[in-house]
């Protein structure tokens, strides 16, 4: 096993993206807090070649579970 020290850097080349589905009902910690938690290491190790991004099923309005709506 390598020490964290000896691991290979991250291949400009290869990226992750991660989509959070948004629908009508969802509870907003359900997808904000892990949006929150994705888009922060995306931000600080660009290097990772990390995305985040919310995706619906159609366009338009999503009505969470406790009020709050996105657009």
């Amino acid at each position: 096993m390598s020490s964290p020290d000896q691991r290979r850097p991250v291949e400009p080349s290869r990226s992750t993206s991660i989509g959070i589905h948004l629908f009508d009902g969802v509870e907003e910690l359900d997808w904000a807090g892990p949006w929150e938690v994705f888009a922060a290491w995306a931000r600080s190790f660009p290097e990772d070649g990390v995305s985040v991004c919310t995706f619906a099923r159609e366009a338009g309005i999503i009505t969470c579970a406790k009020g709050a709506r996105v657009l």
